[in-house]
């Protein structure tokens, strides 16, 4: 009996120790665990779920919900399991055996981010919940209530995946819809159709792999996951839709916030896998991917390419970007992400927005949302057009404007093209054509403009304008608002290029070392204000000189300049212009021009762009290239600097200073240190010295040379031509073509026409048209007028040997080309040099003719007192007061006779004094030779070394061979000579006394014959 008790009582015990054991090993893993409540009465609370466990549940589930009642529950690491009911299954569905595995009805698997309990409270879990779950775990003891890691397991049926949003304001929460779910270690994965929405964005498709965040993550550090989960993939996508926020799906121009609320979001779609990379915040789509943004127009705005990534950023990040803040507290991250960029690849990746007037075609695109930036990347087909504006570079980045109808900032590397519209309506005539080696920019100043900087040869054209080449060139662009449209007009204000300059145009090519130029719009400027802050003016600007100084936009290379609008090179005192333009006629004429900086003013007349100003200084030369005129001389201009203003219009002032500075063409040289020539009052000037060269067919006295010689004028006080008149002063001196002829001993000798005075008026037939310059005729030369005291002296040559030398000098002279008048005022002196000599009494010799001409020189001078009166074309030409004229024979060029000499006449010197002495040659009625008369009257005095004669008049003729002497009612007419000197004289005296030396008789007024045997030999 004892033994019986005892065995009942080891029976009990053990079966009370069991329970002890269980209740306390077991109970705890399968029930949920006591929790001491903090209350005053210090007692202890029982129920289903309780405390913090239960508070923390409620957060994710609604109240009613079987996850708040009788649930049991197992943890493990971060995974907590909530179920109804679970069984232990010990085999497989084919009989193997298969342990550690459970069977749950329903289940709730949630997945948190750490494994600090503390931690979990302030994150919330990824929720896993389907009707029934298998799942196999690396250890599993019921009994003790234990459970290892997750090896893997099928969730059957109907399946969501979802995570709370991590704040009330945070737009992260997941939610995924679909069935039959395999579990892996680390990553889940089902095949069936889902759908799916992470904040604002969803999607669908079919075969969902999900990644689990598996990494320790440490107290206070920020998670690498999204609510434990790593990533996202889904390899057969139907489509994803990615909400709208600001910036990447703004309509164009200022948007109200409603108005991105409610815009539609992008909406991607493609052939291959979609992976959402929670760890690093990048969705990525690949195989013809299409992303499609629905907009106010008809055709949507669409991005395709091979493979498309969508980068995100939480906005606490997105925050700290842009104002260089402290990042907030991570406690608060993961609480709204936003689209940060969006990256493209493609063969090639294409964009077509319409809405923002953009397209875009490159291998690869980055489209930073945050920044508003938008680069292009890949070979030479890589193309970004904004409106009008189409750039082709390897590499392109574009950053919009806060407004999209204003230009944002553009880079692009080398070698690019740029081509666009300027201008008006945007018209052909204006396309602009841009390329460059090294790198193009286009950035925001100061003063609300835009630059655009270009790089290594770049070239820069306007269809039908022109074009210019050069090492660099900087463009300053302002924006024109146009009443009734969306995009703004955009206008060239001012151009800054350097280095190997070379300009092309319809009306002018150049080159340069610098071109500098500024643009006028008067008819805009008349219409509306443009959206700068300096207005323009169609009015010239006259400041100090440029300066050029660094600033903004700064590159890479360097190249760091600046061109204030007002900086228009300082021109010439402004002059009252006359007349009108003809803004509707072409340019009929073409120049080309080389300086070491060119400044050019182009005006826009009506749909033309016109060089209203320019200024090139520095060797600089400007030639005709084209004109009406193709068989004349070219102008051509060269000197240091010149300038011109108002070249588009027929009131064109032009200043060129040199040193000296030339103008060239028509037949004439032009060398002047300063040179103005005015359009409007017809008028060239010229203050200085300067030289002319000149064609002229008539030598100094107005006798028609053989060929046309080319004349120097110099002066040293100033030229002027205005209307019909070339006026130089001070110091003229005129110089002929050099002749060249044997002299004696001195061998070969240079001589050339020269004229010497005080002031000289050419006279014209016709008045100077500067504004009709090439379209009429050239003027010729109609009078010619020396003032202020004149020097002649007009050699002959021909064959190469001098013939004679006239000389003359006098006060003023005046000869009028087309009259033959000559006219000489005051005092002066005629000489004349001719080779051969005949005596003035050679006649007188016996025998059937006179000998001829000895080898001798002939002199002849001339003195007078009351000036000179004559006609080229009668051959007649008068001295008035002589006092006296020589005549005779010298032996050597440069001899004179002097008249009054101590030494007295020689043997065949003539001397003749009167009040007028008349020359006039006449053609002989046999043809063959000329007629030479001479005329002196009033007081007429002619006496040679052994004869003299006196008379009111004196006429000599050598055709007739017959001199004839006049006396007047008061006085007779007296004949001397002798024989020989020292011999008697004898003389005769009457009215009139014919003489004829040949015949060796004179007959006298009243008739009577005397003859005379015994005349001087």
């Amino acid at each position: 009996m004892l033994n019986k008790l005892k065995r009942i009582a080891i029976s009990l015990a053990v079966v009370v120790g069991a329970y002890v054991m269980y209740a306390v090993a077991v109970v705890p893993w399968i029930e949920p665990n006591l929790r001491r409540v903090d209350t005053t009465d210090q007692t202890y609370i029982k129920p289903d779920i309780v405390g913090q466990q239960k508070e923390f549940l409620a957060k994710f589930f609604p109240e009613g919900s079987w996850q708040l009642g009788r649930t049991k529950v197992l943890e493990s690491k971060r995974i907590m399991l909530l179920m109804r009911d679970f069984k232990e299954l010990e085999f497989d569905e084919n009989g193997n055996k298969q342990p550690n595995r459970l069977k749950l009805e329903p289940v709730t698997i949630l997945v948190f981010s750490t494994d600090d309990r503390q931690e979990r409270i302030n994150e919330p879990p990824l929720i896993l919940e389907g009707k029934e779950a298998i799942l196999n775990f690396s250890e599993l003891n019921l009994s003790f209530g234990k459970i290892g890691d997750l090896n893997g397991g099928t969730l059957a049926g109907d399946v969501t995946i979802r995570r709370e949003p991590s704040s009330p304001q945070a737009r992260n929460g997941i939610a995924i819809k679909t069935r039959d779910v395999e579990m892996h270690p680390g990553w889940i994965e089902t095949k069936a159709p889902i759908q799916f929405r992470y904040g604002g964005s969803s999607g669908s498709g079919r075969h969902l792999i999900a990644k689990l965040d598996e990494t320790s993550k440490k107290p206070g550090q920020k998670p690498s996951a999204v609510g434990g989960l790593q990533s996202l993939q889904l390899n057969h996508v139907d489509r994803v839709l990615i909400a709208s926020q600001g910036g990447l799906n703004d309509p164009i121009g200022p948007s109200a916030g409603a108005q991105q609320a409610n815009a539609a979001p992008l909406e991607i779609t493609c052939n291959g896998p979609f992976l959402f990379d929670a760890a690093h915040k990048i969705a990525s789509f690949r195989e013809r991917v299409v992303v499609t943004r629905p907009t106010e127009a008809t055709t949507p705005d669409q991005l395709r390419g091979d493979l498309i990534e969508v980068y995100f950023t939480e906005e606490d990040e997105e925050k700290v970007a842009q104002t260089g803040g402290k990042p907030a507290d991570d406690s608060k991250s993961m609480g709204k992400l936003k689209v940060q960029r969006l990256v493209a690849v493609g063969q090639p990746a294409t964009l077509q927005a319409p809405s923002a007037g953009a397209r875009a075609t490159a291998q690869q695109f980055i489209y930073d949302v945050i920044r508003r930036r938008i680069e292009a990347s890949g070979d030479q087909t890589t193309e970004l057009a904004k409106d009008q504006w189409v750039v082709r570079s390897p590499n392109v980045q574009y950053e919009m404007a806060e407004n999209n109808r204003d230009l944002g900032r553009l880079w692009a590397a080398g070698p690019g093209t740029f081509s666009g519209q300027l201008g008006k309506d945007n018209k052909a005539g204006d396309a602009v054509r841009v390329g460059w080696r090294d790198q193009l920019r286009v950035e925001p100043n100061e003063a609300g403009e835009h630059v655009m900087t270009l790089a290594g040869d770049v070239s820069a054209g306007v269809d039908g304008r022109g074009q210019i080449q050069a090492d660099n060139l900087y463009i300053w662009i302002r924006s024109l608002s146009i009443p009734g449209k969306r995009d703004k007009q955009l206008l060239a204000d001012r151009m800054h290029a350097n280095g190997r300059v070379d300009i092309r145009s319809p009306q002018l090519n150049g080159q340069t070392k610098e071109l500098k130029a500024w643009f006028q719009y008067p008819e805009l400027n008349a219409a509306q204000n443009l959206d700068q802050p300096n207005e323009q003016s169609v009015t010239l600007v006259r400041p100090g000189s440029n300066v050029v100084s660094p600033s903004p936009p700064s590159n890479p290379s360097g190249m760091n300049v600046s061109l204030n609008r007002n900086e228009q090179p300082q021109m010439l005192p402004p002059i009252a212009f006359g007349g009108e333009s003809e803004p509707n006629k072409e340019p009929t004429t073409k120049f080309d021009m080389q300086g070491d900086l060119i400044q050019l003013v182009f005006m826009r007349l009506a749909e033309r762009m016109l060089v209203e100003n320019a200024t090139i200084s520095g060797h600089v030369e400007v030639k005709e290239t084209s004109s009406t005129e193709p068989n004349k001389p070219p102008l051509v201009v060269t000197g240091d600097v010149i300038q011109i203003e108002h070249a588009s219009s027929p009131n064109a002032y032009a200043h060129v200073v040199g040193a000296p500075g030339m103008i060239s063409g028509r037949g004439i040289q032009l060398f002047s240190n300063h040179l103005q020539m005015d359009q409007a009052r017809n008028r060239v000037f010229s203050q200085g010295p300067g030289e002319l060269l000149l064609p002229m067919d008539r030598d100094f006295e107005g006798r028609k040379l053989a060929l046309p010689e080319i004349y120097t004028v110099t002066w040293q006080g100033s030229l002027e031509v205005i209307g019909d008149r070339i006026i130089f002063d001070r110091n003229i001196a005129v110089r002929g073509r050099p002749m060249q002829f044997q002299k004696g001993q001195l061998g070969l000798v240079t001589e050339q026409r020269q004229l010497n005075t005080g002031r000289m008026e050419v006279v014209l037939d016709q008045p100077v048209e500067f504004r009709q310059l090439g379209k009429s005729r050239n003027p010729s030369v109609r009078r010619i007028e020396c003032k202020q005291g004149f020097n002649a002296y007009n050699p002959t040559v021909e064959f190469g040997k001098l013939i004679s030398i006239d000389e003359m000098r006098a006060d003023n002279l005046s000869i009028d080309q087309v009259t033959g008048d000559i006219v000489v005022s005051g005092a002066g002196a005629a000489r004349s040099t001719r080779i051969g000599f005949r005596g003035f009494d050679a006649t007188m010799q016996q025998g059937p003719s006179p000998a001829p001409p000895s080898n001798q020189l002939t002199f002849v001078e001339v003195n007078f007192r009351q000036g000179v009166l004559g006609n080229i074309h009668r051959r007649q030409i008068s001295f008035r007061d002589v006092h006296p004229a020589i005549y005779g024979p010298i032996n050597n060029w440069g001899e004179a006779i002097a008249p009054n000499s101590l030494q007295g006449l020689r043997e065949n010197d003539v001397e003749l004094a009167c009040e007028e002495l008349t020359i006039a040659q006449l053609a002989s009625p046999s043809g063959t030779t000329q007629s030479i008369e001479l005329i002196a009257n009033g007081n007429a005095n002619v006496r040679g070394r052994l004869y003299s004669a006196t008379g009111e008049r004196f006429t000599y003729s050598n055709e007739k061979q017959m001199i004839v002497l006049h006396g007047s009612g008061r006085s007779m007419a007296q004949l001397s000579y002798q024989q020989q000197l020292g011999a008697p004289r004898q003389t005769a005296s009457a009215g009139t006394i014919h003489f004829w030396p040949k015949e060796h008789r004179f007959e006298a007024s009243n008739g009577r014959s005397i003859e005379v045997s015994n005349l001087p030999k």
